[in-house]
């Protein structure tokens, strides 16, 4: 949902103001979504200008922190125009030691190879928890994943990525890639294949009467 910002009085300068102090040295974000771009807005961050690529519907994040702790932070935000969309406008920090946390049990819990092609590949996992595997595998309907011997459900992540839910425990993964239609291409083939010799042996028989 939009909200539009709108001056009432265009003769006045309409300005945002975003003053926060970081508690932790932690890099902090803004996250911007709307229909604004340079020629809307223009930002300055502790008074200098902070350049920002035009905001779309899709939110975009912007560094305005790191390293400053107890620092007290002023980002301006001056609306050129008479008035600006937006539908988000977040000020949040990144948690570097939870994220680093969760790294190393991703790391702890990534795949064990025991065999691997380009079409195929195996191994066990050890998951902590119940989950969802993101994989680095572009999605395509291709893509087949077993676990511990049933195919499992896949689905896109990320608009991109194949991923799939999987329980806690130690489990046997396996990925398998097929050409999407290829079986039904290679059946009509077999049987455009036969159609064809049927037909030169019928007209073989008949030049032959």
């Amino acid at each position: 949902m939009y909200q539009r910002i709108q001056l009432e009085d265009n003769t006045q300068v309409g300005t945002i103001s975003l003053i926060f102090t970081p508690e932790t040295d932690d890099p902090i974000y803004l996250e911007m979504a709307g229909t604004m771009g340079e020629e809307d807005l223009e930002m300055t961050l502790n008074g200098e200008p902070y350049d920002f690529y035009p905001v779309q519907s899709k939110p975009v994040l912007l560094s305005v922190a790191k390293n400053q702790k107890g620092q007290p932070q002023t980002l301006r935000i001056t609306v050129k125009d008479d008035g600006f969309e937006f539908s988000k406008l977040n000020l949040f920090s990144l948690n570097t030691s939870l994220l680093n946390e969760r790294l190393e049990q991703t790391k702890a819990q990534e795949l064990k190879l025991e065999t691997f092609s380009a079409t195929h590949f195996a191994g066990t996992m050890d998951v902590f928890e119940d989950s969802t595997v993101l994989t680095t595998i572009p999605y395509s309907t291709g893509w087949k994943v077993w676990v511990d011997g049933q195919e499992v459900e896949t689905y896109k992540i990320l608009d991109s990525l194949l991923g799939f839910t999987i329980s806690k425990g130690t489990h046997r993964i396996e990925y398998r890639y097929t050409t999407p239609f290829l079986l039904e291409g290679s059946l009509v083939s077999i049987a455009s294949l036969l159609l064809l010799i049927f037909i030169l042996y019928r007209r073989k028989k008949t030049d032959a009467s």
